[in-house]
């Protein structure tokens, strides 16, 4: 059985590939008591399976902040625009080698803490 993957809206980013587990898992937590206990660790553990499954991640505005999502179905909303994730791929950085003065794009892939 296929996994089902969502409708990608215009206004939704992916970010697979970039998400940075325990700064997504700090961005979260920031507005949790810290009276939940263990429930950082539970979203860590989370955040890695989903990246360990291989799920496409995405980023939307919303009015309230930031949403992150999952193929399989982890949501999260954040205050601010993601700082957790690395160098996205349309903002690649142009790098020129001096030797070839040929230039090359390259992108931090990010994807562990």
């Amino acid at each position: 059985m296929k996994p089902a993957h969502p409708v990608v809206f215009p206004d939704m980013r992916e970010i697979t590939g970039h998400v940075r587990p325990m700064a997504l898992a700090n961005a979260i937590h920031a507005r949790v008591p810290s009276s939940w206990g263990g429930a950082f660790f539970i979203t860590l553990n989370n955040i890695r399976d989903c990246i360990d499954a291989g799920d496409r991640w995405f980023e939307e505005e919303t009015t309230e902040g930031f949403r992150v999502s999952t193929d399989s179905g982890f949501s999260c909303i954040v205050p601010e625009r993601p700082a957790f994730c690395s160098v996205p791929h349309a903002a690649a950085e142009l790098v020129t080698d001096r030797e070839d003065a040929d230039q090359t794009a390259t992108a931090s892939k990010g994807g562990e803490a």
